[in-house]
């Protein structure tokens, strides 16, 4: 019996689950394997793709960045090495211009226009600008604080960088050529010509690469083909530059945050006397992969719990062939063991196993009920017979005493009329007195077994049991005191206030006769979590453990004139208001009462 129980608490799962289960799991396991090799594998092909991807990029990037220098430097030095543009440079810069700084200052920007540059300048022997195609109002701006206009009229040679300029009344980025404007064998004037690295030339890179492009001039960025000219750029640091410098073409994976890149990039230099001018850094996003294994998951979640649901609606099919015949004897088997025989039979229709099992579950719901009928006639009659013994002992117990007072009156009527007008007083007083507890004994019996249903209602209960304390704490004896704890707050409960009422005094009166030697009773009530408690403490002598479980028994009492019901009808009012009690004791210290009822807001 045992082992039936320890089986009957563990959780139970059908032999329909399994199956279903086996169904599904057969699905998610190659599920599961799929988006694991998928988030391995994944990942690092396409961080393969996008390797090879910008290292291609940057082979273009390069080649087109050297196309871009070599053809500014073609068109400075092709407006400088012009016949015309050499005199009138010569005749301005040795003699002064004879038509003014305004007409030479349009003839450099005509020339500007014609061949293409962002910018175009004239810088005389004396180092003083002459002429500028964008900014004309800077006409004789000193220039010796540059390096390379001395250099150049110096040593004759040609220089290209890259730097910021203000062009058009922005700073930019420019490729700059400084061309010496030579004239009878030696360099006359500077002709600074560029061209702007605008965000216009980088949306032009991306679009060939398909990646983001970033210009660093000083280890920071200045253009990004992805946000403004100014821009906080791609998420890498000076190092990476620096390595970047020394092993050019390098690539590697960054991020920040949410921002995943696979960046790479390669150093600008000015090709004739290798100085590093910056650096060109593009990146791929790798949020496209992200993208592509979020939707990839998201369509293998689809069809998994598409052929999730067709391996349960198979696993539906198959299984209710097998599991439908156990169910039935597991609901047959359930209802016998409740004690139902209305359905004393099931049908066996298979030839198996189960079949062989239903014929025996039959036979034994047969005898079992057969047996069930014997028992229950066999308890019924053995309760009505306690019922009747107890009823028979407690009616016994005050007969003797009207007896013998009968039978002394009687006598002494015969016998002696003086002893019986002095016997009368004293036996109709036990008469009376013994007749007063067949009367009470009566009426419990009669109140316990017909005790009505409850009517509910809203009941404040914490006023309730005050006023009932407040009652018996003057008609209590001397020697007990009544010491109450209850909230002033609303205790409301749903019950019935006549039976809430017997409750509370049936335990108030049960305390105090339990401390016939004095003590006080300690009454509480208060609220806690949901819950109204009412708490009885007395300081009696206590209960005995044995005597714990049996004090809610009809007749089962330990008091000298107690019939034995009280306690019985507090327990059976207490459940059907469907609360909660709970008594403690400790022999020699009292016992101790606890009601829980379901507060009402």
């Amino acid at each position: 019996m045992e082992e039936y129980s320890d089986r009957n608490k563990r959780p139970l799962i059908s032999i329909r689950a399994k199956l279903m289960a086996a169904f599904v799991v057969g699905i998610l396991i190659p599920v599961c394997a799929m988006l694991y090799l998928m988030s391995m594998r994944l990942p690092e092909r396409y961080d393969r793709l996008a390797e090879l991807r910008v290292r291609s990029a940057l082979d273009g990037i390069s080649s087109d960045f050297d196309s871009l220098m070599n053809d500014t430097r073609e068109r400075v030095k092709s407006i400088a090495n012009d016949d015309n543009v050499v005199e009138e440079v010569a005749s301005i810069s040795l003699k002064g211009s004879p038509y003014g700084a305004s007409w030479f200052t349009k003839r450099i920007r005509t020339l500007k226009d014609a061949t293409g540059l962002d910018m175009l300048k004239v810088i005389n022997r004396k180092k003083t600008l002459i002429a500028d195609a964008v900014n004309p109002e800077k006409f004789n701006v000193s220039y010796k604080n540059d390096p390379y206009v001395a250099e150049v009229l110096k040593n004759g040679v040609t220089r290209t960088f890259a730097r910021t300029e203000k062009v058009g009344g922005k700073n930019s980025v420019v490729i700059m050529v400084y061309q010496p404007v030579w004239y009878q064998g030696a360099p006359v004037a500077v002709l600074i010509g560029g061209r702007k690295i605008g965000r216009d030339y980088l949306n032009r890179l991306h679009r060939l690469s398909s990646a983001r492009v970033v210009l660093y001039v000083d280890y920071k960025p200045l253009i990004d083909s992805n946000s403004s000219e100014t821009s906080a750029g791609l998420p890498i640091d000076k190092s990476f530059l620096e390595d970047l410098d020394r092993k050019p073409g390098l690539i590697r994976k960054v991020g920040s945050g949410d921002a995943d890149f696979m960046v790479g990039g390669v150093p600008l230099t000015e090709s004739q006397t290798g100085e590093l001018l910056g650096f060109f850094v593009m990146g791929v996003s790798r949020d496209q992969v992200k993208n592509i294994m979020r939707q990839t998951r998201a369509d293998i979640v689809l069809v998994a719990l598409v052929g999730i649901g067709i391996s349960l609606f198979l696993a539906v099919i198959i299984s209710i062939g097998i599991t439908r015949p156990i169910s039935r004897l597991v609901q047959f088997a359930r209802s016998i063991g409740r004690g139902d025989f209305s359905n004393k039979n099931i049908s066996a229709t298979s030839r198996d196993e189960i079949g062989l099992l239903a014929e025996t579950m039959n036979r034994m719901a047969k005898d079992l009920s057969d047996y069930s009928e014997k028992l229950a006639y066999s308890e019924r009659m053995a309760a009505w017979s306690d019922i009747a013994r107890r009823m028979a002992h407690e009616i016994k117990n005050p007969l003797s005493p009207i007896q013998l007072s009968v039978e002394n009156l009687r006598a002494s009527f015969d016998e002696d009329r003086a002893a019986f007008d002095r016997l009368f007083p004293e036996s109709a007083e036990t008469v009376l007195e013994e007749v007063e507890k067949l009367r009470k004994l009566a009426n419990e019996f009669s109140e316990f077994a017909r005790l009505p249903a409850p009517v509910f209602e809203d009941v404040e209960a914490g006023e309730l049991l005050r006023n009932l304390v407040a009652f018996h704490a003057g008609i209590t004896p001397e020697n007990v005191n009544i010491e109450y704890n209850i909230e002033e707050t609303p205790l409301k409960v749903r019950a019935d206030r006549d039976q809430l009422n017997r409750i509370f005094t049936n335990l108030i009166k049960n305390g105090i006769e339990a401390m016939g030697e004095g003590g006080t009773l300690h009454v509480s009530s208060y609220a806690e979590n949901g819950y109204v408690k009412f708490i009885f403490r007395d300081e009696g002598k206590g209960i005995a453990e044995e005597d714990l479980e049996k004090i809610f028994m009809p007749y089962h009492t330990t008091k000298v004139r107690g019939t034995g019901l009280g306690l019985a009808i507090v327990k059976r009012i207490v459940q059907d208001h469907g609360a909660g009690m709970t008594v403690s004791s400790e022999p020699g210290r009292g016992a101790t009462f606890e009601l829980d009822f379901r507060q009402v807001d």
